[in-house]
């Protein structure tokens, strides 16, 4: 932001001091205040910010933005990023989500048609351990030894393949649900890179949330707003929507005069476009640490903010320049005498021009270009005259 400092000493009362008017010439008491009058620029306090969106493509190309300062309403289109590498990538998404489906139903019915072989043999097996049961419940003296035997071991036999036919339906059950959950987990992830794609079409067009004054910010590389064909990465800043009710001046106060403006301060606040009008105001904050205006420059600033009372959101807008006037009173009750009767003695030391034609030393308090005010060495009321002012014109 261009920066202006003028430092203006402002007379209350003060002697008038015209070149050939003795009569005017004298030692007055009156205020002298000093002004401070800074450049700065209408800001918003609160704003809707947009920033580009995070979606899976590094860096966004801006396709088309809205007009600098255009007044949109809610929902209205703002920016565009380029979408072609998310649409060229959505069919070859679509098909990934169908081949997903259909390996989950695959998966599915080959666990199931798994499980179904492993309780056949659960039941065949079950039946045969039953029939062993009953033989084998045969008492020992009805039949031959060799026999009774032969049906011990076939009762041994069938529990044996019993245990082996119940293991292997849970073992093709835990198969069959981890390979269905796995083509579920690979069908879910393809949704959900559908979804990010069509979720980041979406993303990349910028509606207006509300409604308000559209501004782009600033591309720092090109130190200009944001505009077409411009690359930005997620989560940069875009644009704003400022809240035109939260409107203030942003200025800069050079450090050497930091200490000098302090928070409360009134100021009277005038926008160069409407140089008739103006607005009081008070210092609402000052920075407390001074920043450069570049990194090749040595100059440092403090920045001013400064509250405006009637604001009107009608017609003021964010980035509008103004002008910022300060005030500080040096001393509401001085001396004060005009410069133009003032003059140095042989040892450099200040004194008065009196209008009988003789001189009095006087001691300087703050001066302004016309006027400074005496702290020791003249009384109210004491005539003067112009430095030059010789004895024998009296």
């Amino acid at each position: 932001m261009p920066v202006m400092l003028a430092t203006v000493w402002m007379v209350s009362c003060a002697p008038e001091a015209r070149e050939g008017s003795l009569g005017s010439l004298s030692a007055e008491r009156g205020e002298l205040v000093e002004e401070w009058v800074l450049t700065g620029e209408l800001a918003a306090e609160a704003a809707v910010e947009l920033v580009a969106p995070d979606v899976p493509v590094r860096p966004l190309e801006i396709r088309w933005i809205a007009e600098d300062g255009l007044e949109v309403r809610r929902g209205d289109r703002l920016v565009e990023f380029d979408n072609s590498s998310l649409v060229a990538d959505l069919e070859d998404r679509r098909t990934r989500v169908e081949e997903a489906v259909n390996q989950l139903a695959q998966a599915q019915a080959e666990a199931a048609v798994a499980l179904a072989e492993a309780q056949l043999q659960l039941a065949s097996a079950e039946a045969t351990q039953q029939k062993a049961v009953l033989e084998a419940q045969v008492p020992r003296d009805l039949v031959p030894a060799l026999e009774y035997g032969d049906k011990q071991l076939a009762l041994r036999r069938a529990e044996l393949e019993l245990e082996k036919a119940r293991e292997l339906v849970k073992a093709k059950n835990a198969k069959g649900e981890a390979e269905v959950q796995i083509a579920a987990v690979v069908e879910s992830k393809a949704r959900l890179a559908l979804e990010r794609s069509l979720r980041g079409i979406e993303l990349l067009s910028i509606t207006a949330p509300r409604a308000g004054i559209f501004l782009p910010e600033t591309n720092f590389r090109e130190s200009r707003p944001w505009q077409e064909g411009d690359s930005l990465w997620p989560g940069q800043k875009v644009a704003r929507l400022p809240d035109l009710g939260s409107l203030l001046v942003r200025a800069q106060l050079p450090d050497v005069d930091g200490a000098a403006v302090k928070v409360g301060q009134e100021a009277t606040v005038t926008l160069d476009a409407f140089p008739d009008r103006r607005f009081s105001g008070r210092v609402k904050e000052v920075e407390g640490v001074a920043q450069s205006q570049g990194s090749h420059s040595s100059r440092r600033f403090f920045g001013v903010t400064v509250e405006i009372e009637g604001l009107d959101p009608a017609w003021m807008r964010p980035g509008m320049s103004s002008q910022v006037v300060l005030r500080r009173s040096s001393c509401e009750d001085c001396l004060l005498i005009p410069r133009q009767s003032l003059g140095f003695d042989e040892a450099g030391k200040s004194r008065a021009r009196l209008r009988n034609g003789g001189w009095a030393p006087v001691t300087l308090g703050p001066c302004s270009d016309l006027v400074c005010a005496v702290e020791e060495g003249l009384e109210e009321g004491t005539p003067l005259a112009p430095a030059g002012y010789a004895e024998a014109e009296v």
